[in-house]
């Protein structure tokens, strides 16, 4: 090969090597990517009362994220005001999730993308199954105990539904501080279901502490 060649080969390949660099420093400018250090189960203490009239209902809300994307809601029910005693069933919503690469988590708080695809609620006892039915929970109106039961509301009335409709995507903001995480003001159910209604505030009075 002639020394010509040689230079026009080298030449080549320092123009391909700077052609992948520059597309590789272009993917990590993607605006969503996964959050490897929200991998697990968080749990909020606080006891959410949905009691209808003469039903007494609240829950407990559990937040889980599984790498790489994987996102599941979960309120365990019991069968009064306070939570007291042991779940008597659970509500469920599955989907995926993305967070903002810019800096999140951080202080100040990125921004989080749920997509959720599928519910589902499993009343464990007869009176649970008894108290859902009574208030139509998720647009069903019949509970069966031990049954688990997929729901898909699309734009149901009845506000105390784990989910409002089925697909949808909400948008909102998060911090991650070590091992407790917080949410936008109402948390998932107050996220909205567009980009430009993002809520921009974080309630960091109502804690998510990882299990």
């Amino acid at each position: 090969m002639t020394i010509k060649k040689t230079l026009l080969t080298l030449a080549s390949g320092a123009l391909a090597a700077t052609l992948i660099t520059a597309c590789g420093d272009d993917n990590t400018e993607i605006p969503f990517v996964q959050e490897p250090e929200l991998n697990g189960r968080y749990t909020n203490e606080n006891c959410v009362n949905v009691g209808v009239g003469s039903v007494g209902l609240s829950y407990q809300e559990t937040l889980r994220f599984e790498t790489p994307d994987k996102f599941t809601r979960y309120q365990d029910y019991f069968l009064n005001a306070d939570c007291s005693g042991d779940p008597e069933g659970v509500a469920q919503a599955e989907g995926t999730y993305n967070v903002d690469n810019d800096g999140a988590p951080d202080s100040e708080g990125g921004a989080m993308e749920i997509m959720v695809d599928q519910a589902f609620v499993t009343a464990q006892s007869e009176g649970l199954a008894d108290a859902l039915s009574a208030i139509n929970y998720c647009g069903v109106e019949s509970y069966q105990a031990g049954q688990k039961e997929e729901v898909s509301p699309n734009n149901s009335d009845n506000l105390t539904c784990i989910v409002q409709s089925i697909p949808n995507t909400l948008y909102g903001v998060y911090s991650l501080n070590g091992d407790t995480l917080y949410l936008n003001d109402g948390g998932v159910s107050e996220m909205s279901e567009s980009q430009e209604d993002r809520p921009s505030n974080l309630d960091q009075g109502t804690a998510y502490n990882k299990q």
